[in-house]
């Protein structure tokens, strides 16, 4: 019960009751199914964590941590699971091992039925090892199908929308990328997502600030 509440609490980008949370579990006495699903939330936190500082000074020593327990993860999960690959892929991605990471995501789809939330978590990964390697419409298809599921799981931490946002903006279609971008915002307000805020604060007025230069240049060339 204390690993789901922590991992809530982790999806709201609230780090330090996470921490406190996962740090009253005892890992030794759990089974090793949750063990490694302890461990894949501690290096979550961590990774999380590098990614909202940003800063080297931080970055670096908590990009190591969330490797360290990730790597405790995939060490005591079921090699039959397929967690495992889940696993495996997110420590290539960490380690910048993008072909290897799309190896192990390949072998995740093609022999395992994932559904709901872990889809769309393992699906919005995939694309990003996709875009990594040059991939570009098969990672835009992947982060779809990610951002479809969270949809219908009515889930209010939808990272892949932001994503598809993002790309949506570099594509330049940024009246669809405003739109999602808009949903997203509301979704992380009433959920009260800090850092999924965060991440569309760094990308909002981006945005806004194009749709802004587009009507004005639409002004001028109507008048």
């Amino acid at each position: 019960a204390r690993i789901k509440i922590s991992s809530t609490l982790l999806a709201a980008g609230i780090f330090s009751e996470t921490k406190d949370t996962l740090r009253t579990i005892d890992s030794k006495q759990l089974d090793q199914k949750t063990q490694s699903e302890y461990f894949f939330i501690f290096s979550r936190l961590y990774i999380d964590m590098a990614d909202y500082y940003q800063q080297a000074v931080y970055y670096d020593s908590f990009r190591e941590l969330g490797i360290s327990y990730l790597d405790s993860a995939v060490t005591v999960v079921d090699r039959n699971s397929s967690q495992y690959y889940s696993y495996k892929g997110l420590k290539n991605i960490r380690l910048g091992e993008f072909d290897e990471a799309v190896q192990n995501y390949d072998l995740l789809f093609d022999n395992y039925t994932l559904k709901g939330r872990q889809f769309a978590i393992d699906a919005s990964t995939y694309s990003y090892a996709l875009e990594q390697v040059g991939r570009a419409d098969d990672a835009m298809a992947w982060l779809i199908r990610a951002a479809i599921m969270d949809i219908k799981l009515a889930n209010k931490e939808n990272f892949a929308l932001i994503k598809l946002a993002d790309i949506l903006y570099q594509q330049g279609n940024i009246k669809l990328s405003s739109k999602y971008l808009n949903v997203t915002l509301d979704d992380a307000t009433n959920y009260g997502a800090l850092q999924r805020k965060f991440q569309i604060s760094q990308l909002r007025p981006i945005i806004e600030t194009e749709k802004l230069n587009i009507a004005e240049k639409q002004k001028s060339i109507f008048q």
